[in-house]
């Protein structure tokens, strides 16, 4: 069973405790602080709960800025992969957001499963084989 854990205009924390998984759904553009704040939020719940898989839908999210993605790689992606050992995210619509998603996840992608889905179904059906 999913649960909303958290919830702000820029974005919204879920979990599924039975299948270890961490869903952080982005909406609109979040600042830099915002978006810094959820993804800490997400890494925090992770422990708490003992969450091994992440699901990061962004397709409603617009860009981020280039301050976000360098942070998500040198800062933020090192500490995620100690904890999160499956990565799908949900491509938005907007062209530079999916591109920053991928070149951000591209840094993963050497260390641990990571792949991309347009639909939320096959990306959960994909974290649960």
């Amino acid at each position: 069973m999913i649960e909303e854990i958290y919830s702000e205009s820029f974005g919204k924390l879920l979990i599924d405790k039975k299948e270890k998984i961490m869903i952080v759904r982005w909406q609109g553009k979040p600042s830099f602080d915002e978006y810094k704040f959820l993804s800490e939020k997400a890494l925090l719940l992770g422990d708490l709960h003992d969450l091994n898989k992440w699901l990061s839908d962004s397709r409603k999210g617009k860009d981020i800025s280039l301050e976000i993605q360098q942070w998500m790689i040198t800062q933020f992606i090192p500490r995620a992969m100690v904890r999160f050992h499956k990565v799908a995210n949900l491509l938005s619509v907007n062209a530079f957001r999916a591109i920053a998603s991928k070149r951000v996840l591209k840094e993963l992608s050497n260390k641990i499963p990571v792949r991309f889905f347009s639909d939320n179904d096959e990306a959960m059906a994909w974290l649960l084989e």
